[in-house]
């Protein structure tokens, strides 16, 4: 086991795709001033995670630019494999002494550092379990994973993202039940209709 005081974890966004559905640069869509990645971000930064870094694949150059320079990139050149690529990508960037790597998506635009911070507490009271968060009666993302689960995010495949390794090892999962984050933008639509529920 390891023990708490010992955690530490690096944050991944997942930023990389190309986001057809949404009809155009969904990581530079503007909300409340700011684009969505830029404010999906600064949740992460207000979290008690350790390190973070930004996964980017289509429209690269610019969703780098948009991005404050503090914010550390990574660039996944096999982006249009999917979502395990981006996974694989970021795990790849972070470094050995991280105990934890929490995977996040761009396109949560409920998140708030809270949510993260919770699953953190959670994760440092279970140090050997997987933590992930469900929403919908579906299992997903934001899920932190010990860096014991790496060699199984680096095997992944496809679009699917880490699901099949959630449902894989049921007996080592904590679910923390969070419909806030059941909202995610796919389409301009979903966009709109956040903005008129505010």
């Amino acid at each position: 086991m390891i023990p708490v005081s010992l955690i530490k974890l690096s944050a991944i966004v997942l930023a990389a795709g190309k986001g057809s559905r949404f009809g155009a640069v969904k990581q530079l869509a503007m909300v409340e001033g700011i684009t969505l990645l830029n404010k999906i971000v600064f949740q992460y930064q207000l979290s008690d995670v350790n390190s973070l870094c930004v996964v980017i694949g289509a429209h690269h150059d610019e969703i780098k630019s948009s991005l404050n320079k503090d914010v550390n990139t990574i660039y996944c050149e096999h982006w249009q494999m999917g979502m395990s690529e981006s996974i694989k990508a970021g795990v790849a960037a972070v470094s050995e002494d991280n105990s934890h790597i929490l995977i996040g998506l761009a396109d949560q635009i409920n998140i708030k550092a809270k949510h993260l911070n919770h699953l953190i507490r959670l994760a440092n009271a279970h140090p050997d379990k997987i933590v992930a968060t469900r929403y919908k009666s579906t299992l997903g993302a934001p899920a932190i994973f010990p860096r014991s689960y790496v060699t199984q995010l680096e095997k992944l495949s496809g679009d699917k993202g880490a699901r099949s390794i959630l449902h894989k090892y049921t007996n080592d999962l904590i679910i923390w039940d969070c419909e806030d984050l059941s909202v995610d933008i796919d389409y301009q639509q979903d966009l709109v209709d956040w903005q008129n529920i505010l």
